[in-house]
């Protein structure tokens, strides 16, 4: 049974609205520190410090998500991909290929990082006491959470074993069997994703 190393470095972007995998480019980029950051008081610095937080003006995302304001949860994992697999022949019936495949991730580093989104009128003379902004760093709270961290250091350290199939005449080589780990790893990092976003979305219906 060949083995494989994998190096992925991959961002995961988790929205209130839309959770979604994507590139970094997907996350607001502010060009410079917004001046609330430097004021806050010491129970707010902790998340900033702990979530890597950035607040950015921007109308037109938090309009195509519907809410008063969004904040965007991203955990950055580098990691190394370990698998093996056993090629179970071509499938005539099915016209696939089958191989059995096991995979894990060896050491996952994972780095939260979060960008609060709010409109451009909100312009509190006391920004950290208005509702909406504790509100938001309400969800930085649930994501920043060591026990949410545990669960996906866990989750993605969790050994697969998979019937993998592969919808050609040929026999996979190794892009194909690349190809198939990594989206293994979306459909599980998924679920961490829909974890995050039930919480996020929890919150929201409580308040």
């Amino acid at each position: 049974m060949p083995d494989r190393w994998l190096r992925f470095f991959v961002v995961f972007v988790f929205s209130q609205a839309i959770a979604a995998i994507a590139c970094s480019s997907a996350h607001a980029q502010p060009s410079k520190a917004h001046p609330w950051l430097a004021s806050a008081p010491g129970e707010f610095v902790r998340l900033i410090d702990r979530g890597n937080v950035q607040i950015v003006i921007d109308d037109e995302r938090i309009r195509k998500a519907g809410k008063s304001a969004l904040t965007l949860f991203q955990f950055v994992v580098e990691y190394d991909f370990k698998f093996r697999h056993q090629p179970l022949g071509f499938d005539t019936e099915s016209m696939t290929w089958k191989s059995k495949v096991i995979a894990w991730m060896d050491h996952p580093k994972v780095r939260l990082e979060h960008t609060i989104c709010l409109p451009s009128n909100f312009t509190p003379a006391t920004p950290w006491e208005s509702k909406l902004l504790r509100h938001e760093f309400d969800h930085v709270a649930i994501s920043t959470d060591p026990r949410l961290t545990k669960i996906i250091k866990r989750a993605l350290q969790q050994r697969h074993e998979w019937v993998a199939e592969f919808p050609q005449l040929t026999a996979p080589n190794d892009p194909d069997l690349r190809k198939c780990v990594y989206e293994k790893v979306v459909s599980e990092v998924k679920l961490l994703e829909q974890l995050v976003q039930s919480e996020y979305d929890r919150l929201d219906q409580e308040t």
